[in-house]
């Protein structure tokens, strides 16, 4: 979960089979990855994938699948 400095919800992850290399900033799983905002309007989710820290870049290899809901505000920071 992140949360904003206001304390709100901003992001839901859920990699129930991750591997996170702290050295290197790298998040990676062949399992399952659940993302969504903290008001559900926009959700992903796939099998496999890569999390790149330093980049900021996520990439989800199978089954994707992606919501993106009227109203939704997505904002993601460099």
């Amino acid at each position: 979960e992140m949360f904003s400095p206001a304390g709100r919800l901003e992001w839901v992850v859920n990699a129930p089979e991750c591997i996170y290399d702290t050295f290197k900033g790298v998040a990676n799983s062949s399992g399952h990855l659940q993302v969504q905002t903290g008001d559900g309007k926009f959700r992903t989710d796939g099998d496999g994938f890569l999390w790149q820290q330093s980049e900021q870049k996520l990439n989800i290899s199978n089954n994707v699948c992606t919501v993106i809901e009227n109203g939704a505000a997505i904002t993601i920071k460099p």
